[in-house]
Order: C-alpha cells, then sequence, then structure tokens
C-alpha cells in the first residue's frame, strides 16, 4: 500500500436537461452518466490508475450495486476495508453553466464500528510513504472526506 483513503461511496447518476420536471411531469434528459463517486473513493481510483497502490476504507453494501462496487475495486487492485452498510448511497447530479446541484441518498448507518485494524492499514501506509515526518491516524484522529 502506498495510499489511504477514508470516505463514503456512492455511486454517481449524472444526467444533462434543460428542464427539471415538477409534480407529476415527466422529461427526458439529453444524456447520462453512472460512476462510482465520493471524494476518497474517486482518489483511489486515480492512484490505482496511475500505478499507486491504495487501500480505501469506505462504506460497502451486500446489495447488487456494493457488489458491484467490490468487484471494480478488486479489479483495480484497490485493498477495501468496508464499513458495512444496509444499502448503497446514490447520487444524483445535475449539470448546468458550469455549477451542479446534487441531491443525495445516504445511507451512514454503519453496521460495525470503524475498523479495529485502522492502525495495522496506517502502519502499512507509514511505512511506504516517502514524507520526512508521517503522522499516526487513529479511529480517533481519522479524517473523514466531506462527501
Amino acid at each position: 500500500m502506498q495510499a489511504l483513503f477514508i470516505g463514503q461511496t456512492y455511486i454517481d447518476v449524472v444526467f444533462i436537461t434543460d428542464h427539471m420536471p415538477t409534480g407529476d411531469e415527466k422529461h427526458v434528459a439529453s444524456d447520462y452518466a453512472v460512476s462510482f463517486g465520493g471524494n476518497a473513493v474517486t482518489a483511489a481510483f486515480c492512484c490505482a490508475k496511475l500505478g499507486i497502490v491504495p487501500d480505501l476504507i469506505a462504506t460497502a453494501a451486500n446489495d447488487w450495486l456494493g457488489r458491484m462496487f467490490m468487484d471494480m475495486c478488486a479489479k483495480y487492485a484497490i485493498s477495501l476495508h468496508g464499513r458495512k452498510v444496509n444499502q448503497s448511497s446514490l447520487s444524483f447530479i445535475m449539470p448546468k453553466d458550469g455549477k451542479r446541484a446534487i441531491v443525495r441518498c445516504r445511507d451512514d448507518s454503519h453496521i460495525h464500528p470503524f475498523p479495529s485494524s485502522i492502525s495495522a492499514i496506517a502502519a502499512r501506509c507509514m511505512s511506504t510513504a516517502t514524507s520526512p515526518t508521517p503522522r499516526s491516524i487513529t479511529p480517533s484522529s481519522a479524517g473523514r472526506t466531506a462527501s
């Protein structure tokens, strides 16, 4: 491991539309994309694509979206230390004029406590780090990304 990321896993659904329906109205978007999201998740996949070996502590559900996410982590050799939740979290993202509106459906009711192995994970990360002053990470000091 050369990098450690901690955060929330999202399935991002991005769609382009010139009109947002209200009430009982329907509208067809002009385009869409689906991807994995969340700051830590995005950073871990970027590192993996660049050849940096990441560990990721993030939410993971045992539903079809969660299993798809775990399969993709395995494909990119990302060591996922899952924080179990009941269902995968979704983000619906509507970009417009260089800005974006986001509606999130998030399950952050963790089934298990923060992994006790965080110290071992962090120690592995610090032993391979080139930083001259690595800092200790404990469950109480571990930062979480604001996703």
